[in-house]
Protein backbone atom coordinates (compact mmCIF):
# COMPACT_ATOMS: atom_id res chain seq x y z
CA UNK A 1 0.00 0.00 0.00
CA UNK A 2 1.29 3.58 -0.92
CA UNK A 3 2.53 5.32 2.07
CA UNK A 4 3.55 9.51 2.10
CA UNK A 5 3.15 12.28 4.68
CA UNK A 6 0.22 14.80 5.10
CA UNK A 7 1.83 17.78 3.34
CA UNK A 8 -0.58 20.28 4.29
CA UNK A 9 -4.41 19.87 5.38
CA UNK A 10 -7.56 22.84 5.67
CA UNK A 11 -9.24 21.50 8.64
CA UNK A 12 -11.57 24.58 7.70
CA UNK A 13 -12.21 23.39 4.27
CA UNK A 14 -11.81 19.68 4.70
CA UNK A 15 -8.55 18.66 2.13
CA UNK A 16 -4.44 18.85 2.08
CA UNK A 17 -2.21 16.95 -0.33
CA UNK A 18 -0.04 14.25 0.32
CA UNK A 19 4.07 13.81 -0.30
CA UNK A 20 4.35 10.51 -1.61
CA UNK A 21 6.97 8.49 -0.51
CA UNK A 22 8.37 7.53 -4.35
CA UNK A 23 8.58 11.56 -4.83
CA UNK A 24 5.65 11.67 -7.34
CA UNK A 25 3.18 14.33 -7.63
CA UNK A 26 1.44 15.67 -4.09
CA UNK A 27 -1.99 13.37 -4.23
CA UNK A 28 -5.23 15.24 -3.34
CA UNK A 29 -6.96 14.30 -0.41
CA UNK A 30 -10.37 15.18 0.84
CA UNK A 31 -11.79 14.76 4.60
CA UNK A 32 -14.63 12.35 3.83
CA UNK A 33 -11.73 9.32 2.48
CA UNK A 34 -10.08 9.63 6.55
CA UNK A 35 -10.60 6.47 8.24
CA UNK A 36 -8.56 6.52 11.51
CA UNK A 37 -9.63 4.46 13.86
CA UNK A 38 -10.96 7.22 16.32
CA UNK A 39 -13.57 8.16 13.80
CA UNK A 40 -11.90 11.76 13.41
CA UNK A 41 -11.42 13.01 9.72
CA UNK A 42 -8.83 15.22 10.14
CA UNK A 43 -5.31 15.04 9.02
CA UNK A 44 -2.13 17.26 10.47
CA UNK A 45 0.89 18.70 8.86
CA UNK A 46 3.42 15.90 9.18
CA UNK A 47 1.79 12.90 9.87
CA UNK A 48 2.81 9.44 8.35
CA UNK A 49 -0.10 7.91 6.52
CA UNK A 50 -1.25 4.85 3.84
CA UNK A 51 -3.32 4.91 1.40
CA UNK A 52 -4.78 3.98 -1.27
CA UNK A 53 -5.35 5.48 -5.06
CA UNK A 54 -8.36 6.10 -7.12
CA UNK A 55 -9.57 8.33 -10.01
CA UNK A 56 -11.75 11.82 -8.72
CA UNK A 57 -13.95 13.97 -11.01
CA UNK A 58 -9.99 15.92 -11.77
CA UNK A 59 -7.60 13.31 -11.40
CA UNK A 60 -6.05 11.29 -8.92
CA UNK A 61 -7.22 11.39 -5.27
CA UNK A 62 -6.13 9.59 -1.96
CA UNK A 63 -8.64 7.13 -0.95
CA UNK A 64 -8.86 5.12 2.48
CA UNK A 65 -6.15 7.59 4.27
CA UNK A 66 -5.19 5.92 7.51
CA UNK A 67 -2.64 7.97 9.78
CA UNK A 68 0.71 5.51 10.75
CA UNK A 69 2.54 7.65 12.49
CA UNK A 70 2.39 11.49 14.15
CA UNK A 71 5.58 12.65 12.40
CA UNK A 72 7.99 12.00 9.82
CA UNK A 73 11.63 13.77 11.08
CA UNK A 74 12.60 14.77 6.90
CA UNK A 75 8.98 15.76 6.24
CA UNK A 76 8.84 19.14 4.40
CA UNK A 77 5.75 21.14 5.91
CA UNK A 78 3.13 22.61 4.01
CA UNK A 79 3.15 26.84 5.03
CA UNK A 80 -0.60 28.40 4.08
CA UNK A 81 -0.81 31.91 2.83
CA UNK A 82 -2.19 34.75 0.70
CA UNK A 83 -1.00 36.23 -2.24
CA UNK A 84 -0.16 39.88 -1.41
CA UNK A 85 0.98 40.79 -4.86
CA UNK A 86 1.99 39.24 -8.08
CA UNK A 87 2.93 40.27 -12.03
CA UNK A 88 2.26 37.95 -14.83
CA UNK A 89 4.39 39.21 -17.22
CA UNK A 90 6.98 39.02 -14.99
CA UNK A 91 6.32 36.08 -13.18
CA UNK A 92 7.06 36.61 -9.79
CA UNK A 93 5.75 38.03 -6.62
CA UNK A 94 4.97 37.95 -2.83
CA UNK A 95 3.20 35.80 -0.39
CA UNK A 96 1.72 37.33 3.23
CA UNK A 97 2.48 33.51 5.45
CA UNK A 98 -0.59 33.00 7.56
CA UNK A 99 1.67 33.37 10.94
CA UNK A 100 3.11 36.32 10.44
CA UNK A 101 6.16 37.49 9.10
CA UNK A 102 8.23 38.72 6.06
CA UNK A 103 6.61 38.21 3.21
CA UNK A 104 7.75 35.15 0.56
CA UNK A 105 9.32 35.72 -2.66
CA UNK A 106 7.57 33.55 -5.17
CA UNK A 107 8.08 32.65 -8.71
CA UNK A 108 6.33 31.48 -10.91
CA UNK A 109 8.75 28.36 -11.62
CA UNK A 110 7.26 27.14 -8.24
CA UNK A 111 3.53 27.19 -9.09
CA UNK A 112 1.96 23.77 -9.69
CA UNK A 113 0.37 22.75 -12.88
CA UNK A 114 2.03 26.11 -14.08
CA UNK A 115 -1.35 28.16 -12.97
CA UNK A 116 -1.32 32.05 -13.01
CA UNK A 117 -2.04 33.42 -9.50
CA UNK A 118 -3.39 36.61 -8.72
CA UNK A 119 -3.61 38.99 -5.59
CA UNK A 120 -5.85 38.32 -2.77
CA UNK A 121 -5.46 34.04 -3.50
CA UNK A 122 -5.17 31.59 -0.95
CA UNK A 123 -2.09 29.29 -1.55
CA UNK A 124 -0.01 26.49 0.26
CA UNK A 125 3.83 26.45 -0.42
CA UNK A 126 7.00 25.31 1.01
CA UNK A 127 9.71 27.32 2.43
CA UNK A 128 13.06 27.22 0.68
CA UNK A 129 16.15 29.04 0.82
CA UNK A 130 16.93 30.55 -2.24
CA UNK A 131 19.65 32.96 -3.43
CA UNK A 132 18.56 35.99 -2.08
CA UNK A 133 16.80 34.76 1.22
CA UNK A 134 13.53 32.69 1.86
CA UNK A 135 11.40 31.66 -0.93
CA UNK A 136 8.39 29.72 -1.99
CA UNK A 137 8.40 26.31 -3.56
CA UNK A 138 5.98 23.67 -4.58
CA UNK A 139 3.19 26.42 -4.57
CA UNK A 140 -0.15 25.13 -5.14
CA UNK A 141 -3.25 27.36 -5.55
CA UNK A 142 -6.33 27.26 -3.62
CA UNK A 143 -8.20 30.08 -4.73
CA UNK A 144 -9.08 33.69 -4.61
CA UNK A 145 -9.75 35.64 -1.24
CA UNK A 146 -13.39 34.76 -1.06
CA UNK A 147 -12.30 30.65 -0.83
CA UNK A 148 -11.55 31.23 2.65
CA UNK A 149 -15.75 30.65 3.09
CA UNK A 150 -16.19 27.47 4.14
CA UNK A 151 -17.10 24.88 0.84
CA UNK A 152 -20.67 24.71 2.62
CA UNK A 153 -21.94 27.58 0.75
CA UNK A 154 -22.59 25.30 -2.12
CA UNK A 155 -20.16 26.10 -4.50
CA UNK A 156 -17.84 24.50 -6.72
CA UNK A 157 -15.14 27.09 -6.84
CA UNK A 158 -14.15 30.81 -6.69
CA UNK A 159 -13.11 32.74 -9.71
CA UNK A 160 -9.04 33.36 -9.69
CA UNK A 161 -8.76 35.71 -12.71
CA UNK A 162 -11.19 37.35 -15.06
CA UNK A 163 -10.99 39.60 -18.04
CA UNK A 164 -14.17 41.71 -18.63
CA UNK A 165 -13.34 42.56 -21.93
CA UNK A 166 -12.51 40.01 -23.52
CA UNK A 167 -15.19 37.64 -21.78
CA UNK A 168 -13.01 35.07 -20.73
CA UNK A 169 -10.70 33.92 -17.03
CA UNK A 170 -10.14 31.06 -15.09
CA UNK A 171 -11.72 29.19 -12.09
CA UNK A 172 -10.09 27.57 -8.52
CA UNK A 173 -12.01 24.63 -7.85
CA UNK A 174 -12.73 24.25 -4.23
CA UNK A 175 -11.30 20.30 -4.93
CA UNK A 176 -7.98 21.77 -5.71
CA UNK A 177 -6.17 20.99 -9.45
CA UNK A 178 -5.56 23.16 -12.36
CA UNK A 179 -7.22 26.23 -12.60
CA UNK A 180 -10.82 25.91 -14.87
CA UNK A 181 -11.15 28.32 -17.90
CA UNK A 182 -14.20 30.00 -18.43
CA UNK A 183 -15.95 31.94 -21.20
CA UNK A 184 -18.41 34.35 -21.16
CA UNK A 185 -20.78 32.06 -23.59
CA UNK A 186 -20.81 29.22 -20.08
CA UNK A 187 -22.25 31.77 -17.80
CA UNK A 188 -26.00 30.99 -16.94
CA UNK A 189 -28.99 31.88 -15.34
CA UNK A 190 -28.83 35.65 -16.49
CA UNK A 191 -25.38 36.17 -15.28
CA UNK A 192 -23.02 38.38 -17.76
CA UNK A 193 -19.51 38.58 -16.34
CA UNK A 194 -17.55 37.68 -13.53
CA UNK A 195 -14.98 39.08 -10.77
CA UNK A 196 -11.96 38.13 -9.21
CA UNK A 197 -13.42 36.23 -5.83
CA UNK A 198 -16.91 35.23 -6.58
CA UNK A 199 -17.90 32.05 -5.77
CA UNK A 200 -19.58 29.53 -8.53
CA UNK A 201 -21.16 26.48 -9.43
CA UNK A 202 -20.17 24.97 -12.32
CA UNK A 203 -19.78 21.84 -14.93
CA UNK A 204 -16.77 20.68 -16.14
CA UNK A 205 -16.56 20.11 -19.91
CA UNK A 206 -13.97 18.85 -22.24
CA UNK A 207 -13.39 21.49 -24.90
CA UNK A 208 -11.07 21.57 -27.69
CA UNK A 209 -7.97 22.13 -25.28
CA UNK A 210 -8.93 20.20 -22.32
CA UNK A 211 -11.42 20.58 -19.37
CA UNK A 212 -13.54 24.08 -18.78
CA UNK A 213 -16.14 25.25 -16.86
CA UNK A 214 -19.86 25.46 -18.49
CA UNK A 215 -23.35 26.52 -17.01
CA UNK A 216 -21.31 28.83 -14.13
CA UNK A 217 -23.66 30.15 -11.99
CA UNK A 218 -23.04 32.80 -9.14
CA UNK A 219 -23.56 31.51 -5.53
CA UNK A 220 -24.90 33.83 -2.58
CA UNK A 221 -23.50 37.37 -2.58
CA UNK A 222 -21.12 39.09 -5.67
CA UNK A 223 -17.47 39.44 -4.61
CA UNK A 224 -17.08 43.16 -5.99
CA UNK A 225 -20.16 43.47 -8.33
CA UNK A 226 -21.50 47.11 -9.55
CA UNK A 227 -17.79 47.82 -8.64
CA UNK A 228 -15.43 48.77 -11.34
CA UNK A 229 -12.74 46.61 -11.84
CA UNK A 230 -9.41 47.40 -9.65
CA UNK A 231 -6.14 48.23 -11.76
CA UNK A 232 -3.77 46.22 -11.42
CA UNK A 233 -0.92 47.02 -8.97
CA UNK A 234 2.95 46.99 -8.63
CA UNK A 235 4.81 46.86 -5.99
CA UNK A 236 5.10 50.63 -6.17
CA UNK A 237 1.06 50.62 -6.18
CA UNK A 238 0.95 52.16 -9.65
CA UNK A 239 -1.98 51.13 -11.78
CA UNK A 240 -2.74 50.97 -15.28
CA UNK A 241 -6.06 51.79 -17.34
CA UNK A 242 -8.25 49.39 -19.15
CA UNK A 243 -7.68 50.73 -23.05
CA UNK A 244 -8.13 49.97 -27.29
CA UNK A 245 -4.67 48.61 -28.95
CA UNK A 246 -1.26 50.87 -28.21
CA UNK A 247 0.94 49.71 -29.85
CA UNK A 248 2.21 46.71 -32.21
CA UNK A 249 5.72 44.93 -32.45
CA UNK A 250 7.38 41.77 -33.18
CA UNK A 251 8.86 39.10 -30.57
CA UNK A 252 9.69 35.54 -29.34
CA UNK A 253 6.83 32.61 -28.04
CA UNK A 254 8.86 32.52 -24.38
CA UNK A 255 6.48 29.86 -23.25
CA UNK A 256 3.64 28.73 -24.17
CA UNK A 257 0.99 25.78 -22.09
CA UNK A 258 -1.19 24.40 -24.97
CA UNK A 259 -3.28 22.45 -22.92
CA UNK A 260 -4.23 25.42 -20.57
CA UNK A 261 -3.99 27.73 -23.79
CA UNK A 262 -1.83 30.48 -22.44
CA UNK A 263 1.77 31.84 -22.39
CA UNK A 264 4.34 34.78 -22.59
CA UNK A 265 5.92 36.80 -25.43
CA UNK A 266 9.36 38.02 -25.20
CA UNK A 267 8.98 41.55 -27.30
CA UNK A 268 12.16 42.36 -29.35
CA UNK A 269 11.90 46.13 -28.18
CA UNK A 270 13.03 44.17 -24.78
CA UNK A 271 11.16 44.55 -21.35
CA UNK A 272 8.21 42.55 -19.70
CA UNK A 273 7.01 39.51 -21.23
CA UNK A 274 3.23 39.92 -22.63
CA UNK A 275 0.54 37.47 -21.34
CA UNK A 276 -0.94 35.87 -24.54
CA UNK A 277 -4.02 33.94 -24.58
CA UNK A 278 -5.22 31.14 -27.30
CA UNK A 279 -8.30 33.13 -28.14
CA UNK A 280 -6.18 36.25 -29.65
CA UNK A 281 -4.20 33.79 -31.29
CA UNK A 282 -4.89 33.81 -35.23
CA UNK A 283 -4.34 30.23 -37.00
CA UNK A 284 -5.40 26.82 -36.16
CA UNK A 285 -1.91 25.27 -34.52
CA UNK A 286 -1.07 26.04 -31.12
CA UNK A 287 2.09 28.40 -30.52
CA UNK A 288 4.90 26.84 -29.91
CA UNK A 289 8.20 28.07 -27.87
CA UNK A 290 10.77 29.90 -30.21
CA UNK A 291 7.88 30.89 -32.51
CA UNK A 292 8.33 34.72 -34.20
CA UNK A 293 4.87 36.06 -33.81
CA UNK A 294 3.80 39.99 -34.65
CA UNK A 295 0.96 41.49 -32.04
CA UNK A 296 -0.85 44.23 -30.98
CA UNK A 297 -0.28 45.47 -27.57
CA UNK A 298 -4.10 46.09 -26.10
CA UNK A 299 -4.56 47.24 -22.22
CA UNK A 300 -6.49 44.77 -20.08
CA UNK A 301 -7.57 45.80 -16.45
CA UNK A 302 -4.19 43.45 -15.58
CA UNK A 303 -2.09 45.45 -17.76
CA UNK A 304 -0.66 45.00 -21.01
CA UNK A 305 -1.37 41.21 -22.77
CA UNK A 306 -1.26 40.59 -26.51
CA UNK A 307 -3.59 40.83 -29.13
CA UNK A 308 -4.01 39.63 -32.64
CA UNK A 309 -1.30 37.13 -32.54
CA UNK A 310 0.45 35.65 -36.04
CA UNK A 311 2.94 33.89 -36.92
CA UNK A 312 5.71 35.74 -39.01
Amino acid sequence: MPQGTVRWFDAERGFGFLALEDGSDDLFVHATEVVNDDGTKLLREGQVVEFEIGEGDRGPQARRVRVTGDHAPDAQLGVLGTVSWYEPGKGYGFITPDGGGAEIFVHSSAIVGGSVIAEGQRVAFLVVDGEKGPQADHLLPLGAEAARQAASDGADGTVSWYDGAKGFGFLAPDSGGDDLFVHVRSLVGGLDELFEGDRVTFDVAEGERGPQARNVRLVGGPAHRGAPAAPARGRSGSSRESGGPVRGGEGVVARYDADRGFGFISPDSGGDDLFVHVSVVRGAEALQEGDRVRYKVRQSDRGPQADGVERV
